[in-house]
């Protein structure tokens, strides 16, 4: 069968999808590049916010008016969020953590679980004005569009305008030893940069007693060479509970510590309440220039959400 694999999602979507096509590919069927040329068509969907939801949702469309008698799968976060908006005629939904839903969908012998997560998100680098960027932001988008290693699945807080929560569920955290194996595959491989990613890696280990100060620590013994380390997204409520271990951390990477997504959200008091984020600004103020001191090297870079009205946004 002729398979097609569109990522329409975030990064760690992009992941998915290229641990689907690999599934396809294990079990016999033809990878082509545009749904038109396709039998079936896997479309990997976001609905962060209305603006992503929409393009997720216009991009069906398209597939649909084409053919509407080819078969089409509709993944990512749409079909959790809003399914509602999923098209009728798609013959099967499946969500970010129910990806095993694949092997009931893929006729072969090779499961979901037969393939290992995938580390190239095929992002896409340019997808901002370059005119916006600063040379951190460069660097950080150029990482989030290369090599990622996913240190765990979803997320441990209930923010009040977050709907991802709903998509991707409570935290699952990788085995430190497969992190540490994929992040020396991709240096061994000649990859200049490694972006650790998952729903909110500020949280790593806190379902396995490990932590991510314990990841940091051990990704400092790693010969980076001139390879760079980033990060996306680090809430900051986990450094403001952990500060001096994270400070301990950044210190040890020394100049391998490229970008870090922190993401605070706003700078209110008042609104951080609102928002049910766990620290207040003071807490921001202290723990960036603690960081800074401690490795002056880092690029750090934050989330904004303007004119917050407290109703339920879908943005993390």
């Amino acid at each position: 069968m002729k398979v097609f694999v569109s990522n329409q999602g975030c990064e760690q979507r992009g992941l998915d999808a290229q641990r689907v096509r690999s599934l396809y590919s294990a079990n016999g069927h033809e990878l082509v590049d545009r749904h038109e040329d396709a039998e079936s068509v896997v479309v990997m969907t976001c609905a962060v916010d209305q603006a992503r939801e929409q393009q997720s949702v216009s991009y069906l469309e398209k597939v649909v008016a084409h053919d509407q008698h080819r078969e089409l799968v509709v993944s990512g976060c749409l079909p959790a969020i809003s399914p509602n908006l999923v098209p009728s005629s798609a013959r099967y939904t499946v969500g970010p953590r129910d990806l095993e839903r694949f092997d009931r969908i893929v006729s072969g012998t090779v499961g979901i679980n037969d393939i290992p997560d995938a580390c190239l998100t095929s992002g896409d680098p340019t997808r901002f004005p370059k005119k916006y960027y600063s040379r951190a932001r460069r660097e950080y988008e150029s990482a989030k569009a290369g090599y990622a290693v996913r240190v765990n699945h979803g997320c441990l807080l209930s923010c009040s305008y977050c709907v991802i929560r709903l998509a991707t569920g409570l935290l699952e955290s990788v085995p430190l030893d497969d992190i540490l194996s994929a992040v020396n595959s991709g240096l061994a491989g000649g990859q200049q940069s490694v972006m650790l990613m998952g729903g909110d890696i500020g949280a790593y280990g806190r379902d396995c007693e490990s932590s991510l100060p314990e990841l940091l620590n051990a990704v400092a013994e790693i010969d980076f060479g001139q390879a760079r380390l980033h990060m996306h997204d680090l809430n900051f409520n986990w450094v403001s509970r952990d500060l001096d271990s994270f400070t301990a951390s950044f210190l040890a990477l020394g100049e391998r510590l490229g970008t870090v997504s922190l993401p605070v959200q706003s700078g209110s008091d008042s609104v951080l309440r609102a928002m049910r984020r766990p620290y207040r600004s003071d807490d921001v103020r202290a723990g960036i220039a603690q960081l800074r001191n401690a490795n002056s090297a880092a690029l750090l870079g934050t989330h904004i959400i303007e004119a917050y009205s407290g109703r339920r946004y879908r943005s993390c």
